[in-house]
């Protein structure tokens, strides 16, 4: 009778791991930074841009709400470091005061890799791809003081006209002091 019940015991162990297994991994049960109300997302590219879309999105008035514009690429690994994080701003901060978008530097012909990359790190924000050859002929435009290294951050208030390009890889705690900093002013 021991051995009967140690048996059962033994098999609803192994069913049990088994089931709570094969539910995360096939099913794909990660909600990674998801909440409440959350929209699911496709975690793939918005679009493929040209620069002068990207700049009459700088320019656009939002009132009161900062922009976030970041500037990576996938075989940056500073880049990719920080991309968790900014991505995260989109929860940390109420969406009527800052929008997020990333700009993806890529090569234009690597959409399914951006898009597989999106995938496996569940990044949400907006993402676009800046189908641009030279970058000699936008970064200055972007910001005269951008030297075109990547990553960089550019943050817009167009209500106070307010600009702050973050060259190099930021910790959470400095792009958030520059976000509050615009948001008072």
């Amino acid at each position: 009778m021991k051995y009967i019940n140690i048996l059962s015991i033994c098999s609803l162990l192994i069913v049990f791991t088994y089931c709570s297994s094969k539910s995360e991994s096939e099913v794909g049960h990660n909600t990674g930074n998801l909440s409440v109300g959350d929209i699911a997302r496709d975690f793939k590219l918005e679009k493929v841009i040209k620069f002068s879309e990207l700049q009459e999105y700088m320019v656009t008035r939002t009132d009161t709400k900062v922009k976030v514009i970041n500037f990576w690429a996938t075989w940056c690994q500073p880049c990719v470091k920080e991309l968790p994080f900014i991505d995260s701003l989109r929860y940390a901060y109420d969406p009527h005061k800052i929008e997020v978008l990333l700009v993806n530097l890529d090569f234009p012909d690597e959409r399914t890799k951006v898009n597989a990359f999106l995938q496996r790190k569940k990044i949400g924000a907006p993402v676009w791809l800046l189908d641009e050859s030279d970058p000699n002929l936008f970064i200055d435009q972007v910001d005269p003081s951008w030297s075109g290294a990547i990553p960089a951050t550019l943050l817009i208030q167009n209500a106070t006209a307010q600009r702050v390009l973050l060259e190099g890889e930021l910790t959470k705690a400095e792009l958030e002091e520059h976000i509050n900093k615009l948001l008072k002013d």
